[in-house]
């Protein structure tokens, strides 16, 4: 029996159990606690900073250590609480989760084995009472209240949620989905799960307790503890995904997220919402009395490894206990990537010291924060013990130089970015392996750039997506009962009752009569007009593309404003882009320049989508090279004489290939169907300066007389060709030509009389099937 005083605070949410630990952790010389999320850790770890200062206080998460020389106080993941430390006050947070599958065993580690040397304490849920006594028979218990009540809502439509409520879903594409239509409804909304960095989940988190949004999106991650200003709590769902099957949440679970509702003394409500409509009478009552179920066993796995052998190793894995409240853990993630080495003949032969043997368990460790399939984080391990067990015992610098560089390559998917932030967590855990990694705090610095990069695009886009629009135009309007001196009303500007200038795009365009003769009234103006400025910033990033267009000749107009030019690059597909601001919106340049780069590129996925389908294809012959290199070249045609002495040699796979990703074979063109010409023609027009200033926005063009010999490249680049039909002449669209043909054909194979012609063109060609292009 430990000769520490070990005790515990047990309770529903909302009863003050962290503050009370804080509390106690401070009063002693040294102490750590150990929290179920590293979110939670760096919250707490913030805040007792700003109470004891900096270098007092340490952070250790999976890929994340903050240790001062002098720190008398660590607040850590529970899994990353040090082993080699002895403490006075010893804090374990939500210590119900032991009987968790997925991560249950490490905590009943550190809650069997992890005890301070004056005071033990462990804060959870009331159903963890009896093991505790089993464990430790003279424990002191304090039941702890809750501050408010929780009570039940009902069913609440996505669209007429409350304010400050918050909606609980399961998985990332339900998280997006919901978020998406919250937005729709109420105009904005936060995003939080798990996975996401700190820094995103800060930001997002100070989106709702700033009122900038009213609604939260959440995995069941917020039911651990996140403290938020939540009046009411939504279920879209009881069922999750736990990382093996689908499974209904246990009572406790749906009770511990519902106590995220309320704060301190403000009651809460929790209810449905989306698909489930109703929770059951008995599940209401348990939330709303605060009940829960006894816990008789928890998650275990022996700890006392034995590294003579691999099989020695396997035995000491999977010994049982002789304690009945402790359950054997099996097939957890390290054991599992443990059996796959060892089933790899080669790593077999190569672990047979201890040395070796122990270094590779230790690389089972490393936690899949990506979820790939498990053949891929096996392979990855794989080539770190290679390099960990033969000279010079380290991971190669160029190697994780390279694997940094694919993470770095920029992105403004969601999905990507949260898979890249995957990604830099697992490099972010080995970096702290100073034994596996030369210099490896240069490596610590590098991924945490990396890491702050990514969090910043990832929470612009979140914002892009999911926080609501708003209008600009009446930024004045909402202030004219305060004393202010400058509206912007629509698009004028006026000081006070006068109308002294117009915002363009992002050019404020000011009356020359009063920059010139009310110095003293400049200064003001600027400070209003640098206000201006971030609202019409942040009002550009929310907008929707169907508030962008473009000219021919490359100008992006916003809101009837031309904002931005696109210019000549080094690949007609990727031009350059040249933002028009003035001074104060100089600033804004990069992130303006990023919203025009990702609509340019959602433009060029919907109407160029072939080009990144044909780069998908390996190891092209060069019959098939020549025949890419003409299509692409007028972006998605070519004239069939032009190339059919390469396309006849392509191989059947080859041809099968570009059938599938949509080529058609016409009379005399090979063509992808283009959703927009207008694209085709302003990236045509920037590329080879051919200064045209309309867009051709016909079919076809009667010709009355000679073409500019200059402007017939041009011409037949964009699409368009001479055609000759007995004594007329015509510029047509090839696409609209192919596709003519096709319905006189078809017309003519089935002996159908009722081809309607839409214009004399169609007649003509009907009539006169010889004709020839020039």
């Amino acid at each position: 029996m430990p000769k520490s005083k070990i005790t515990a605070i047990l309770g529903p949410t909302n009863t003050g159990k962290t503050f009370s630990a804080i509390k106690k952790l401070l009063s002693f010389k040294n102490g750590v606690i150990g929290f179920p999320l590293r979110l939670l850790a760096r919250e707490n770890y913030n805040f007792i900073k700003n109470e004891v200062g900096d270098d007092k206080v340490a952070l250790i998460t999976g890929e994340e250590k903050i240790i001062p020389e002098g720190a008398k106080y660590f607040l850590c993941t529970v899994e990353s609480i040090p082993e080699s430390r002895s403490f006075d006050f010893i804090a374990i947070d939500e210590v119900q989760l032991a009987a968790d599958y997925e991560r249950g065993y490490l905590f009943t580690e550190k809650i069997l084995n992890k005890n301070g040397k004056i005071e033990t304490l462990f804060l959870g849920s009331n159903s963890m009472q009896k093991v505790l006594k089993k464990i430790y028979p003279d424990i002191v218990i304090k039941k702890q209240p809750r501050f408010s009540r929780l009570s039940y809502c009902g069913y609440k439509n996505l669209s007429r949620l409350p304010k400050r409520s918050a909606v609980i879903a399961f998985s990332q594409a339900d998280v997006y989905e919901i978020a998406n239509k919250i937005k729709q409804a109420h105009g904005g909304v936060s995003v939080i799960m798990g996975a996401l960095s700190p820094d995103v989940r800060n930001a997002q988190v100070k989106l709702f307790e700033d009122g900038k949004v009213d609604h939260i999106v959440a995995t069941d991650a917020i039911g651990l503890g996140l403290n938020l200003k939540i009046k009411n709590i939504f279920f879209s769902s009881l069922i999750k995904f736990d990382g093996f099957k689908k499974r209904f949440l246990t009572y406790d679970e749906i009770s511990q997220i519902a106590g995220r509702a309320g704060r301190f003394k403000d009651d809460g409500l929790f209810g449905t919402t989306g698909r489930l409509k109703s929770m059951n009478d008995e599940l209401i009552k348990f939330i709303e009395n605060h009940n829960f179920t006894d816990l008789n066993q928890i998650f275990w796995r022996n700890s006392k490894l034995n590294f003579q052998s691999p099989n020695d190793l396997v035995r000491s894995l999977t010994k049982k206990s002789e304690k009945n409240y402790l359950r054997e853990k099996l097939n957890a993630s390290d054991y599992k990537f443990l059996k796959i080495m060892l089933n790899d003949s080669l790593v077999k032969k190569k672990v047979y010291s201890q040395i070796n043997l122990k270094k590779m368990w230790e690389l089972c460790g490393i936690p899949d924060y990506s979820h790939d399939l498990e053949d891929f984080h096996s392979r990855f391990l794989r080539r770190l013990l290679f390099y960990l067990i033969k000279s010079p015992f380290k991971i190669p610098k160029l190697w994780i130089e390279s694997e940094i560089k694919k993470i770095k390559k920029k992105t403004t998917k969601i999905p990507q970015l949260n898979f890249k932030i995957s990604q830099v967590r697992k490099w972010s855990f080995l970096s702290y392996k100073s034994n596996w990694i030369e210099k490896n705090k240069d490596l610590q610095k590098k991924i945490k750039k990396v890491e702050s990069n990514l969090s910043i695009i990832l929470h612009n886009q979140l914002t892009s997506q999911f926080v609501g629009e708003t209008d600009y135009n009446d930024y004045g309007k909402k202030n004219q009962n305060q004393t202010k001196l400058v509206y912007l009303i629509k698009s004028k500007i006026k000081f006070g009752t006068k109308e002294i200038g117009e915002i363009h795009g992002f050019h404020f365009k000011i009356n020359s009569e009063f920059k010139n003769h009310n110095t003293y009234n400049n200064r003001i103006l600027k400070k209003y007009l640098q206000s201006f400025s971030a609202d019409i910033f942040l009002d550009f990033l929310r907008s929707n593309y169907k508030e962008f267009s473009f000219n021919i000749d490359g100008s992006l107009i916003w809101r009837n404003h031309i904002v931005a030019k696109f210019t000549k690059g080094n690949e007609i597909t990727k031009p350059k882009i040249k933002v028009m601001s003035d001074i104060y919106f100089k600033n804004f340049d990069t992130k303006i320049c990023l919203k025009i780069k990702q609509y340019f590129d959602y433009l060029v996925n919907k109407n160029f989508d072939f080009i990144s389908k044909i780069d998908s294809f390996k190891k092209p012959s060069k019959f098939m090279r020549a025949v890419i290199y003409s299509i692409v070249e007028n972006l998605g045609h070519c004239k069939r004489k032009n190339i059919d002495e390469f396309f006849l040699k392509i191989s059947k796979e080859e041809f099968l290939f570009l059938k599938k990703i949509g080529l058609e074979t016409g009379t005399s063109f090979y063509f992808f169907e283009t959703r927009d010409k207008r694209l085709k023609q302003m990236l045509l027009n920037i590329f080879f300066s051919f200064n045209e200033v309309s867009f051709f926005e016909k079919d076809f063009y009667a010709l009355k007389r000679g073409i500019d010999k200059n402007k017939i490249n041009y011409f037949e680049k964009i699409g368009f060709y001479r055609l000759s039909i007995k004594k007329s002449k015509y510029l047509v669209n090839l696409e609209y030509f192919e596709k003519l043909l096709k319905r006189i054909y078809f017309h003519r194979k089935k002996n159908k009389s009722n081809f309607i012609s839409k214009n004399k063109f169609e007649t003509e060609i009907k009539a006169n099937p010889k004709l020839s292009f020039f």
